[in-house]
């Protein structure tokens, strides 16, 4: 107990001591001592354990050690299972591009940054690529030395 603990008659925090034998390691917070455990006696856990969440879908592999993680990969990666409709991508068709997102807001941020000619607005500030049929364009003109070297590769 430290001088001053003793001085305010406090009591020292809680520590969370690791169990394994021999160890002697202690942490002020719960889950630094669960990382320890983790990372330093893997051997005490058994993470092979039939308590895991599996997947119940045929071919797909992945196990989850909370039942929630188990429940947003289905929705997300199997939604036709719960009768949901797949995840929609929202595709931009301008001039041959073949980038797609799963959020149409990402998709609008996509045209006004690469495509803004397409809604009459004035291309933003930057540097564009110089090859004939990219027009990619980039806010520094690092960034653009190095795109443009990719178009060399290609040669």
């Amino acid at each position: 107990m430290s001088a001053e603990t003793e001085t305010l008659g406090l009591e020292p925090p809680e520590r969370h001591e690791c169990s394994v034998a021999g160890c002697g390691k202690s942490y002020a917070r719960k889950p630094d001592l669960k990382k320890h455990i983790v990372s330093t006696h893997p051997e005490i856990l058994d993470l092979e354990s039939s308590e895991k969440h599996e997947c119940p879908i045929t071919g797909c592999d992945k196990k989850y050690q909370e039942k929630k993680g188990l429940n947003k990969h289905i929705r997300q990666q199997h939604p036709e299972t719960l009768g949901l409709e797949p995840h929609k991508r929202h595709e931009c068709s301008i001039n041959g591009c073949d980038k797609s997102y799963k959020a149409k807001s990402d998709l609008n941020k996509h045209i006004k940054q690469h495509h803004p000619e397409t809604l009459g607005i004035e291309p933003p500030e930057g540097f564009i690529c110089s090859v004939a049929g990219c027009g990619k364009r980039v806010k520094y003109k690092s960034n653009l030395v190095a795109h443009e070297r990719t178009h060399m590769k290609d040669t």
